[in-house]
């Protein structure tokens, strides 16, 4: 059990990074054959995404094999925690640069999206598993 825990813990960082490449691909792409507006905190906002999702992801991990009954309030939790937390991320970027505000959002939550659901994908592989 810890094993399998493990190997997906390893599996989540590699299809973390794979998504997070793919997805600053995806947004040179868009800024650069769609002449969109390039958001102002890209970087710390990619940097947030990632770190924040990983993070939440272990944690869960941490919760569920302490108390197997908790792990679907625990992934609940999670989701929701993130949310309020990037809420008050966008809200900061917004007071510091009101001009880029839209694009700074847009980004943020596009990648909130993408990284949830692979998160969520992953955290109910375990939960199936058990």
């Amino acid at each position: 059990n810890q094993q399998m825990i493990q190997s997906a813990g390893s599996r989540f960082i590699l299809y973390a990074a794979l998504l997070s490449v793919a997805s600053i691909l995806m947004y040179a792409g868009v800024l650069y054959l769609g002449g969109f507006s390039r958001a102002s905190y890209d970087g710390v906002i990619f940097g947030l995404i990632f770190l924040g999702t990983i993070t939440s992801y272990f944690i869960t991990i941490k919760i569920g094999s302490m108390d197997p009954s908790y792990f679907m309030i625990a992934i609940m939790c999670s989701i929701v925690l993130r949310l309020l937390l990037y809420t008050a991320a966008n809200f900061v970027i917004i007071y510091v640069d009101r001009e880029k505000a839209i694009p700074n959002v847009i980004l943020f939550f596009c990648l909130y999206l993408l990284f949830t659901v692979l998160e969520t994908l992953e955290l109910f592989k375990i939960v199936r598993a058990k």
